[in-house]
């Protein structure tokens, strides 16, 4: 009854570890989660064999012995498969939780693409309105330059205007020029004609 005795005190410290260890296991980080909980299940399986080894051994002992001992027994089985339900409980806690930090993750990356592809998109837009500015002052500057050559073309019509009256009215000064210069002749000749002829006629 001794070696009875000792293994429930070994399980039950074995039990009290197991229970420090699963209150342990939340704030256990991720990249050494899966180490913890692995330990953890090896402990609740080792308590599980010491539970079956104990049984063994009080079925060697008589039934008073043995009902000495049925209380504890009971007690380490409870207590090893509610360990078993709450490690799972806590799997299935944790993988819900990676689950959503990793939807939450994807959501954030998601989001960073879309403020990345959003200012990626004001400086698209930026640009163009820099380039429109650019096109306009540019449009501004031809027009101004068509608007000085429209200009010097009116200056250079009037010009040609004025050059073309002044050509008409000296033609029309030459011309008038060259009508009096003919009368002339024509009135010198006539009183060339008239002298010779006053000169040769008969007395």
């Amino acid at each position: 009854m001794a070696a009875i005795d000792r293994n429930i005190e070994v399980a039950q410290a074995l039990s009290a570890a197991i229970r420090n260890d699963l209150q342990k296991l939340d704030s256990t980080n991720a990249s050494e989660r899966q180490k913890q909980d692995s330990k953890v299940e090896g402990m609740i399986n080792d308590l599980q064999q010491k539970i079956s080894s104990i049984r063994g051994q009080m079925n060697s002992i008589t039934a008073e012995d043995r009902d000495l001992y049925a209380e504890d027994l009971k007690e380490l089985e409870k207590e090893r498969s509610d360990y078993q339900t709450e490690l799972r409980q806590k799997r299935q806690a944790f993988s819900l939780s990676q689950q959503n930090q990793e939807q939450h993750d994807a959501n954030m990356e998601k989001g960073e693409k879309i403020v990345r592809n959003l200012d990626t998109a004001m400086t698209i837009g930026n640009d163009t309105i820099r380039t429109q500015e650019n096109t306009i002052n540019t449009l501004e500057d031809d027009q101004r330059r068509l608007d000085n050559i429209d200009s010097n073309l009116n200056v250079v019509d009037t010009e040609g205007l004025k050059g073309e009256t002044t050509a008409k009215r000296m033609y029309r000064r030459q011309i008038l020029f060259r009508i009096l210069a003919w009368a002339i002749v024509v009135i010198l000749v006539a009183f060339l004609i008239f002298s010779i002829y006053w000169k040769v006629r008969p007395q």
